[in-house]
This record gives C-alpha cells, sequence and structure tokens, in this order.
C-alpha cells in the first residue's frame, strides 16, 4: 500500500486499525513499524517489533519468528547502519528460499535490502548485480518507487566509483522512474535532487550542493535515509 498509494492512504489505513485486540496483529505491528520509519524513526521502529517479539527480533540469525518478521528485520538493519557480518548475511539469504518463485515483489525487495548492505561494505560488483536482480523482479511489479529506489542507488553506486557521467545516467532513468509514481513523494524527489548535487559537485560545480545543504538537509534528515545516501553526503 505505501510503495503502491503513498504515505498518506498508508496512514489514513492504519488509523482505521486502533482496536487493542488487534493491536498484535503481526501484520499490523509490520505495517506500524514500516509507517515509523518512513517517518525517519528507526528507534520507534525497532520498540514496536521489541513489544510484540522481544530481543530476538535483534538477533539476525534466530529463526524462530515468522518469515515476514525475519525479513523485515533484514531491512530495518539496512536502515539502521546494523553491522552486517557474513553469518548475519547467510542467514539473510535463507529468507530468500523462503519466498515464492512468482513473488516478484518480495524478491525485488530482498536484492534491495541486500544492495544497501553491499554499497555500505563497498561491496561493489554484489552491490550491482544485486541491483540487477532488484530491478528485474521490480519491472514485473507495475510499482515504479521501487524501480526508482533502484536507480538511485545505482547511480550512486557509480558515483561512489568515480563515474559521475555514468551516474548522470543512471540518475536519469531514477528520474523517469519517480515521475510514473502516482503519488507525491516529496521525500524521494529531495533524493533525487541530492545526488544530482552531488554529480554536479564532482563535475566542479557546487552550487547546487551548497544550496541543498543550507536548505533541504533538515527535511532530508527528517525523513527516511538510507546510511550509503547519508555517508555519500
Amino acid at each position: 500500500i505505501i510503495h503502491g498509494h503513498g504515505a498518506a492512504v498508508f496512514d489514513r489505513l492504519l488509523s482505521g486499525f486502533a482496536s487493542p485486540d488487534i493491536a498484535d496483529d503481526p501484520t499490523l505491528v509490520l505495517c506500524r513499524s514500516m509507517q515509523a520509519v518512513k517517518r525517519g524513526d528507526a528507534r520507534l521502529a525497532r520498540r514496536i517489533l521489541h513489544d510484540r517479539w522481544g530481543p530476538r527480533i535483534d538477533n539476525p540469525r534466530a529463526t524462530d519468528l515468522p518469515v515476514e518478521a525475519r525479513f523485515f528485520r533484514m531491512l530495518l538493519h539496512g536502515w539502521e547502519d546494523f553491522d552486517i557480518g557474513a553469518p548475519d548475511l547467510d542467514a539473510d539469504y535463507a529468507i530468500l528460499t523462503e519466498l515464492g518463485a512468482g513473488d516478484d515483489l518480495g524478491r525485488g525487495s530482498f536484492y534491495n535490502a541486500v544492495l544497501e548492505v553491499y554499497i555500505r561494505t563497498h561491496r561493489f560488483a554484489e552491490a550491482d548485480h544485486a541491483a540487477t536482480l532488484a530491478m528485474a523482479h521490480y519491472a514485473r511489479t507495475d510499482v515504479p518507487i521501487l524501480s526508482f529506489y533502484i536507480a538511485l542507488h545505482r547511480a550512486m553506486l557509480r558515483m561512489l566509483q568515480g563515474d559521475p557521467a555514468d551516474s548522470a545516467r543512471l540518475l536519469g532513468d531514477a528520474r523517469a522512474h519517480l515521475s510514473a509514481v502516482r503519488f507525491d513523494s516529496p521525500g524521494d524527489a529531495r533524493l533525487l535532487s541530492l545526488l544530482a548535487a552531488c554529480i554536479d559537485y564532482e563535475r566542479g560545480r557546487s552550487d547546487a550542493l551548497m544550496r541543498f545543504l543550507s536548505m533541504d538537509l533538515d527535511d532530508l534528515f527528517q525523513g527516511e535515509l538510507w546510511p550509503s545516501l547519508a555517508e555519500m553526503v
């Protein structure tokens, strides 16, 4: 819902599930946690998960949880800049075996999550491969905001590899995907502007980046922000 119709519709939908007797429903718990993440509050997201599943939600290798909870835990670790080691990543890949072969939304989101991990650890070849797989799955979902995220990550990846020209090309792809989104997404438009300003900076033009840092930085850090993008800034 949040990626297909936007945060406002998502918030309105969740407000209809306020009855105490359904507050612990696993799906609603994960939705409330996602709502917190999208508002830039990963700490609240973590507390919501703790209230439902206890401290074992923090352990990437704890398997005694529903696959949906383990999947969301993996996503949250990416948003939190959690230090994911090789055994943790192996446990995450086990989740992939539990997703249906035709679950393009789930599989695309899985590769989207590991893409962030690979970029943060500078495993660029693996990041590029994960991005390719994520884009292939998302292309079959008709959820353009998700394709936008992958294109933006790929543009950022090229920046980190010192190729602003290819980054600009991929930024054009991201802009096209964002224009196909059927709801307003100012936070994502802000990410697009930031990366465009960084590309200009690499080409010797600093005005756009200085303007962004002086006028938009506070809003940027009040919304959803991936650690890899924060590191690049």
